[in-house]
């Protein structure tokens, strides 16, 4: 079920996304001025009144840009996007920040990490 959700999620990004490039996971990537990166983070399994299991996992998409404005532009782009996926296999709710805020990395580039949580529909 979990790798079900993560296959709709990457590849309704794949598709979809626009804006910057994507850093999979696993796959080599040459670093640009501007790229967002996804992680697929399951925390807890949930039973509803009727007994029915929701696998909960978290979405973090880290946003990188040169600059903190741009970061920050980058990840409303994202949460804007996220909020219009549409799954069968899965709800995404509205995201938020980490409360870390902008990060700035050693090689001029910083980033943001904003979360959302995922709920099973299945």
């Amino acid at each position: 079920m979990i790798a079900d959700i993560k296959k709709d999620i990457e590849t309704h990004f794949q598709s979809n996304w626009t804006d910057t490039p994507i850093q999979w996971e696993g796959v080599r990537f040459d670093s640009v001025d501007s790229w967002i990166s996804l992680k697929l983070i399951p925390i807890a399994n949930e039973a509803n009144t009727c007994s029915r299991i929701f696998n909960n996992l978290q979405l973090q998409v880290l946003c990188y840009d040169i600059t903190h404005t741009k970061v920050m532009e980058l990840s409303d782009k994202v949460s804007e996007f996220a909020s219009c996926i549409d799954l069968t296999s899965c709800h995404i709710q509205v995201g938020s920040y980490d409360g870390l805020g902008v990060i700035p990395l050693e090689n001029n580039v910083s980033f943001l990490n904003t979360i959302f949580e995922i709920d099973s529909i299945n």
